[in-house]
């Protein structure tokens, strides 16, 4: 598995154009800022959800440096549960939604500045739920469950938390 931290520079806006996979390159360049083998990743950091109280903390050497409040998925089960590894980090992502992309900066872009891709490795596929900022543009910040999977965080502290944990870092969700 290649884990992998990501950069999308903008080339051009596309204002109100429908973005899709035929004109991504167009709109989008994904830079690579690194790459690594999962085998190569010595990560010291964790992060653990505690999907009754609603609370992420991350522990660095097994100690405790950070508590975030998140959101979770409104419907029981549809935030995944287990063990994870952090597997990629996007700055100024893109949002795949019914066929077409939401680039940074367009309405209905919903994801925010940074996202965080979770891997599987039971099941050997990366996760759809993703870690990102809350949409604070459309409504304000509430603890609990009201994503469709994902997790949620405050903006402030999604980046915070994108700049502390690392490329291979277990995620566990519980």
């Amino acid at each position: 598995v290649m884990l992998g931290h990501y950069e999308n520079k903008m080339k051009k806006s596309p204002f109100l154009q429908q973005v899709n996979q035929d004109n991504l390159a167009e709109y989008v360049e994904t830079k690579v800022i690194e790459e690594l083998p999962l085998s190569e990743a010595r990560p010291e950091t964790k992060a653990v959800i505690s999907c009754d109280s609603l609370v992420m903390e991350v522990l660095y050497q097994g100690s405790g440096i950070a508590r975030y409040p998140v959101n979770l998925g409104r419907i029981e089960g549809t935030t995944p549960k287990g063990e994870f590894i952090v597997a990629e980090k996007w700055l100024r992502p893109y949002w795949k939604k019914n066929g077409g992309y939401r680039l940074p900066g367009q309405l209905n872009h919903k994801i925010g500045s940074r996202l965080v891709i979770l891997y599987d490795e039971e099941e050997g596929r990366k996760l759809e739920s993703c870690i990102h900022k809350w949409p604070y543009h459309l409504i304000p910040f509430r603890q609990g469950r009201n994503s469709r999977g994902c997790i949620r965080m405050r903006p402030r502290d999604m980046d915070e938390f994108f700049d502390i944990i690392d490329l291979g870092s277990r995620f566990i969700i519980r």
